[in-house]
């Protein structure tokens, strides 16, 4: 029995182990349709990158050709020519490629000029011919130095970026969605604050008319009060119109949400979206498949030879023995290489790398910057923390003693309702400045 309660009480707080805010960035990664377009293009993404395999995968082709000729009306029906070609290529990375032709013919001629031409005077030579070509670019990826085939590894690294990309995108997402919820919070507190001071402000109007009967206050005083008190309704309306456009997007990235919880306990500011410094992770990404297009391309524009053997068989009969014949060719092609295409390609790879390195260093510039930015609003809302805290302990003591005064009698309704109103506005303040203190730091170590 112990043992089953113990794994009850694990599994509950397991449940709920994550906070409100932690919820809402699950919820969120669930909902958001930008973050769903995201996840259904990486898919996309993956399923390409599967693609690159049929590249290298043999290629077959067949075609069969047959020649007929009505010069003589007695042989219309025999064909001149037959023949079947079947070719076999295979591309290998490395800029290499086999080629294998396999072609069997069979070619009608008269067997004695002088006789009658007729069924009985034709006959075929058959011609049976195989060619085996390879094509090798002079400079693949191996001799430059590279480990695996740049083509593959652009691909690998389209989808890398790709994914890092996405995972940018939620992380400014997330942290938008973190940036609402605060102001959610801080809307609320600023509604309970204002409603209060109406409140208050309505009562002490209505003493105020009590006076005025009496003879004991002037009109003009209840005037200010009632001047004051619009500004504490416009006030009002203006925050709620606020917290409703907040709830308003909250909902857009979240779906439905149960905004009687959003003033709970906060998670720990410690708490890392991601681990990895994604920004830098793309630029080393982005480095890597310029210096993959780089070799790709010096590969693709290298001079390319071409080694080919041919043998063929040829006889006049069906019955007679033929002869075979065989040649070798060898060929070189040099377009690319009078293009001059390899100083261009080096240069445009001089240029990309250091567009990068300007990046990377404009990303360090702006990390120090934001760095810099958080540390400083740190320092000051933990001053703004540590007074206000001090006030709120302050306003508590005091709304302590005049509650004691307000059971025994000793002090009115408004000044029991003006303390406990300086108290909640003091709390709300310390509060708002906690919350604060939190996101700086949450958004530092997001950096």
């Amino acid at each position: 029995m112990k043992v089953l309660c113990f794994f009850v009480c694990l599994f509950s707080f397991n449940l709920y182990a994550n906070s409100v805010l932690e919820n809402l960035w699950e919820r969120c990664r669930e909902n958001s349709v930008n973050l769903k377009l995201n996840k259904v293009m990486e898919e996309q993404a993956e399923e390409n990158l599967k693609k690159l395999d049929l590249k290298y995968r043999p290629s077959v082709q067949n075609s069969s050709t047959t020649s007929f000729v009505d010069s003589y009306s007695e042989i219309v029906q025999f064909p001149v020519s037959c023949a079947n070609l079947t070719n076999v290529s295979v591309l290998f990375p490395g800029s290499t490629m086999l080629n294998c032709d396999l072609k069997y013919g069979i070619s009608r001629s008269v067997l004695n000029p002088f006789e009658q031409i007729s069924a009985n005077n034709l006959g075929y030579s058959q011609n049976p011919n195989v060619c085996f070509s390879i094509i090798q670019g002079l400079n693949p990826y191996w001799r430059q130095g590279a480990k695996k085939n740049p083509e593959e590894m652009i691909g690998l690294l389209n989808y890398e970026m790709l994914k890092t990309q996405n995972k940018l995108d939620e992380k400014e997402i997330l942290k938008n969605l973190t940036r609402l919820f605060m102001e959610y919070r801080r809307f609320v507190r600023f509604i309970e604050v204002c409603e209060m001071k109406i409140k208050l402000m309505e009562s002490t109007i209505d003493s105020y008319d009590e006076l005025i009967k009496k003879g004991k206050l002037e009109y003009y005083k209840k005037w200010d009060l009632e001047n004051n008190l619009n500004e504490y309704f416009l006030e009002l309306v203006n925050y709620k119109e606020s917290l409703i456009l907040c709830k308003n997007e909250i909902e857009v990235f979240c779906g439905e949400c149960d905004f009687s919880v959003f003033m709970n306990e906060l998670p720990s500011w410690e708490n890392e979206l991601f681990c990895d410094d994604l920004n830098f992770l793309l630029l080393e990404q982005e480095e890597l498949k310029v210096k993959n297009n780089r070799v790709f391309d010096l590969q693709e524009i290298a001079p390319k030879v071409n080694v080919s053997f041919n043998l063929e068989y040829a006889t006049m009969d069906w019955t007679e023995r033929g002869n075979f014949s065989w040649d070798v060719s060898l060929g070189i092609n040099v377009t690319d290489f009078f293009r001059l295409e390899k100083d261009v390609v080096s240069k445009v790879y001089d240029l990309e790398m250091i567009a990068l390195e300007k990046r990377r260093e404009l990303l360090l510039e702006e990390q120090s910057y934001e760095k810099s930015f958080y540390e400083e609003m740190i320092e000051e809302n933990e001053k703004l923390v540590l007074s206000s805290g001090k006030n709120f302990e302050n306003k508590r003591s005091f709304f302590e003693s005049i509650k004691d005064l307000y059971s025994r009698g000793m002090c009115t309704d408004l000044d029991f309702w003006n303390a406990e109103m300086q108290e909640k506005e003091s709390l709300c303040t310390w509060e708002n400045y906690k919350d604060n203190l939190w996101l700086y730091k949450w958004l530092k170590n997001q950096i």
